[in-house]
């Protein structure tokens, strides 16, 4: 078996336990996937004791549980003593700021983690600059998802910190509610980028912000695939 998924199981810390045990000599399991479980804090000490001895397990999801800041902090601290996962999914949960903060931060050491899902955990602008501070010197995010969070007016510093960033190659940005000047913050990202080949900005961008990315892609020759579905462009934004 490579692939185990109790998502919506309402089991506790005990089980949870002897989940934990199992897994720590198991060889085969590369996808774990707890999504809406109602972890607490206990439980999930008890699964990040899987990295400890488990070097297989390579995909973690954990969306839409009760991981807040403090939970945060030990997922932080799996991160940073560089665990096995290339796969991490923590949307829908309560990260905040400050939660989104401690998982930059052990990004700045961690060498495997390749696709980082932070869709819906509640971030602003403050959550946006330790994201893009961890990108200017992490070489290993290749997939980013920080959708469905309030973030306008903190894509200049993403932007930023991408335009000198190789290895990032899909962006996620749906449902953001950026406005016009984050489009012309993405723009100049798409003027010097060279390695950025996925862009979703569905449900984001208006007629303005579209003329912004649509000039830059005449100069840009690596982005394949921009999603702008329902997006308020109208005949002004596509001419």
């Amino acid at each position: 078996m490579t692939e185990l998924d109790l998502e919506a199981n309402d089991i506790g810390l005990e089980e949870i336990i002897v989940l934990s045990k199992a897994l720590q000599v198991n060889s085969n399991l590369k996808i774990l996937k707890l999504n809406n479980m109602n972890l607490r804090f206990d439980e999930l000490q008890s699964i990040l004791q899987i990295f400890q001895f488990n070097s297989t397990l390579q995909h973690l999801h954990l969306g839409d549980n009760c991981i807040s800041t403090a939970e945060a902090t030990l997922i932080a601290q799996s991160l940073q003593q560089n665990c096995p996962l290339t796969t991490l999914n923590l949307s829908g949960n309560e990260l905040r700021n400050e939660g989104v903060t401690a998982i930059a931060q052990a990004l700045q050491f961690n060498t495997t983690l390749t696709c980082l899902s932070l869709e819906r955990t509640s971030i602003d602008i403050d959550g946006i600059k330790s994201i893009s501070e961890v990108l200017e010197s992490n070489s290993t995010l290749q997939n980013l998802n920080i959708s469905r969070n309030i973030i306008r007016g903190g894509i200049n510093s993403l932007s930023q910190s991408l335009q000198t960033n190789f290895t990032l190659t899909s962006l996620h940005l749906l449902g953001t509610q950026i406005g016009d000047d984050d489009c012309s913050a993405i723009a100049q990202l798409l003027q010097f980028n060279s390695t950025l080949t996925y862009l979703n900005l569905s449900k984001t961008v208006s007629a303005l912000g579209i003329q912004y990315i649509s000039q830059a892609l005449y100069s840009n020759t690596t982005l394949k695939i921009l999603d702008i579905s329902f997006s308020l462009v109208g005949n002004e934004g596509i001419t």
